[in-house]
């Protein structure tokens, strides 16, 4: 069932005025480190795709990265409350009714990017639940999500976080360089599909093997990694 009948729904005032105070206090709470900031276009549509640990991924996302005009696509079943889907909504939350070919869900997302809004996607579909950096592995990726991007014509924004984000304790993300999928613009059908799910596939696990050589070879340290670049460049 697509959220055909609640997507014009607005939240009422005091769901957006909770939306309001709850941002901040989860970035208190759910600190994260984040690598490489400055990758991260300002301005502009984009499709942000990241790993998925926990329902707490998208928070630091929209409060350090992207903060306003957004949207973050989120499992139909946080909505079924009328209290909480409004501070869903309030905090640019799109129902995604998942196994269903949710349509609507998707429309949203296209009309999203038309505006010029930066759309949050998790392609695992599913929370990974496996929080051990040796032997971490993206699950199967949803073809969708590139497609999406193809249709658009629209920049993807890889992010990537090295394990689970957990309250009160040192957590990290990483900020990919955009890319695109434009050699694939135009084109349609399976082969299509799994060439540009298989570029998406390694774009997000290079930028994982990325963070995890900050975090545990030079201590959580950018400025030594990219100095270590330098001279590696150098020789």
């Amino acid at each position: 069932m697509s959220d055909k009948n609640n997507k014009n729904k607005k939240p009422n005032i005091i769901s957006r005025a909770i939306a309001c105070i709850i941002r901040p206090l989860l970035r208190i709470i759910w600190h994260v480190k984040i690598y490489f900031p400055e990758r991260f276009p300002s301005e502009g549509a984009g499709i942000c795709v990241c790993n998925h640990f926990s329902s707490m991924d998208a928070n630091r996302i929209m409060s350090s990265l992207i903060k306003r005009d957004y949207r973050v696509m989120i499992k139909g079943e946080m909505f079924k409350s009328k209290f909480i889907g409004d501070i869903l909504r309030s905090l640019g939350g799109i129902p995604v009714h998942r196994g269903e070919g949710d349509i609507g869900a998707v429309r949203q997302v296209f009309s999203a990017v038309k505006e010029g809004k930066k759309v949050i996607i998790f392609p695992e579909g599913t929370r990974n639940k496996c929080d051990n950096s040796d032997e971490y592995r993206l699950l199967e990726l949803k073809a969708g999500v590139p497609m999406i991007a193809i249709k658009t014509k629209c920049q993807v924004i890889p992010l990537m976080y090295y394990r689970k984000i957990s309250p009160f304790r040192r957590n990290y993300l990483i900020v990919g360089n955009p890319f695109d999928f434009s050699e694939f613009y135009g084109q349609k059908g399976e082969e299509t599909e799994a060439l540009a799910s298989d570029k998406l596939r390694k774009k997000m696990t290079d930028l994982y093997a990325e963070i995890k050589t900050i975090v545990e070879r030079y201590k959580g340290s950018q400025t030594a990694y990219v100095k270590a670049l330098g001279d590696m460049q150098e020789e």
